[in-house]
């Protein structure tokens, strides 16, 4: 029997369930740590704003697609003078912000671009910032 910690995708991830769907694809869903860091100032918030939920791919199981369901919440920045009103949490180890993959998968496909031809990512990234 494999335990859940084999299918969390991160350990700041709860792991509430695994499914498998009629189309053979499976679910992970997930609730990411709340930790209330403004990524800006830096400081600790208690005022929750809401939750919102991530879909992630994350890499194949046994050739069917991985969708990680992640819900993330969302606070309200104490800081009257930081420029974010509401951020959420995040961590790089489960997905970059505004990522539509796990990093794994991602790291998986930057090896893959740059195997068959492609400039890795990490040049694109520093290119585009000066």
């Amino acid at each position: 029997m494999i335990s859940k910690k084999h299918w969390s995708p991160g350990s700041d991830v709860w792991v509430q369930g695994v499914k498998r769907r009629d189309s053979g694809e499976w679910l992970v869903s997930g609730v990411l740590a709340p930790r209330g860091i403004c990524p800006d100032c830096g400081l600790h918030s208690r005022r929750r704003h809401g939750w919102r939920q991530r879909r992630l791919q994350d890499l194949p199981a046994h050739g069917d697609k991985v969708t990680v369901a992640l819900w993330v919440c969302r606070w309200r920045c104490p800081a009257s003078t930081c420029p974010r009103r509401t951020f959420s949490d995040y961590t790089s180890s489960i997905a970059r912000p505004f990522a539509r993959r796990t990093s794994r998968a991602d790291d998986i496909v930057g090896h893959l671009g740059h195997a068959t031809g492609g400039r890795c990512r990490c040049a694109l990234i520093k290119e585009n910032r000066g």
